[in-house]
């Protein structure tokens, strides 16, 4: 997460939960790990243009404008990467669902998690941790 000092402390603590905001961040996000793993492989826009079967002209547009990168683009942009795609979609760290996975006690209000808490106790027991879930 983003730390902000000073004046503008309170204008981020008021559009860091937008969803504008978090649009874009994740944009920036996706976009700058594209760049990162282009400038690895030492790939330019071209060479990634040319793998890609299209402009170079596209490729600059979707890497400089920030534009929402459809799921269908990164996939091929990932292709044309070599590389594999990891979404990982989790519970804000504020909900209570969240709250118990991290500490894996069972709450009853959220029956489905059970399966989470089975899992994480055993991902423990493994770890070495034979305190998991007491």
């Amino acid at each position: 997460m983003t730390k902000v000092y000073g004046p503008f402390k309170k204008i981020f603590d008021e559009i860091k939960d937008t969803f504008e905001y978090r649009l874009e961040t994740l944009s920036l996000e996706i976009t700058e790990k594209i760049l990162e793993i282009m400038e690895n492989k030492g790939m330019n826009r071209n060479d990634l243009a040319k793998k890609m079967g299209v402009s170079r002209a596209s490729v600059t547009q979707f890497l400089n404008e920030g534009s929402n990168i459809t799921i269908k683009r990164l996939l091929r942009i990932s292709d044309a990467l070599d590389c594999d795609i990891d979404i990982q979609i989790v519970e804000k760290a504020g909900s209570r669902n969240a709250k118990s996975i991290i500490t894996g006690k069972y709450d009853p209000s959220y029956p489905h998690n059970y399966s989470n808490v089975i899992i994480l106790d055993n991902y423990r027991r493994v770890a070495g941790d034979e305190s998991a879930c007491g």
